[in-house]
């Protein structure tokens, strides 16, 4: 039996896109646990680059929440470009794979380095800021193909 879902014009179905970055999530999580375990990397507690750490676990929570219903009303309307789609499903990836650990650890465990700026991340804060990178550039080329109005939530 095969399922489909039927979905407004130009709406990407389920497929190797979406598949890659829940394995991107799987990845993450696992590499987590094992950088976690033989102590290479750091454990931030914080939001961002260890700000707020003593918001971390309950003000992810609040934002992820807030994302949710933000995201459900995105889905609202049949006329969001494929790029939204995309980019939402960025940061919801992202957003779960550094949830999980923040609910196990109290915090997120970074472990890729990046020497000239000096801090540390991983792969869900790579698809978070891909996520947000390609939302602002829709919004922006959305803006320039028709005239741009403030949208309020």
């Amino acid at each position: 039996m095969r399922f489909t879902r039927r979905g407004y014009p130009g709406e990407p179905r389920f497929g190797i896109p979406k598949l890659a970055m829940t394995l991107t999530l799987v990845i993450d999580i696992f590499l987590q646990t094992y950088f976690r375990g033989i102590g290479y990397g750091v454990l931030n507690k914080g939001i961002s680059f260890g700000w707020f750490s003593g918001l971390g676990t309950y003000f992810a929570i609040a934002i992820y929440l807030v994302f949710i219903k933000f995201s459900g009303l995105m889905n609202q309307t049949p006329t969001k470009p494929a790029r939204i789609n995309l980019a939402i499903w960025l940061l919801a990836v992202g957003g779960v794979g550094n949830l999980v650990p923040r609910l196990i650890w109290s915090g997120v465990w970074d472990y890729l380095y990046f020497p000239v700026l000096g801090f540390w991340f991983n792969l869900s804060d790579v698809l978070i800021c891909v996520g947000v990178i390609i939302y602002l550039w829709s919004e922006i080329a959305s803006c320039r193909a028709r005239p741009c109005r403030s949208k309020s939530l």
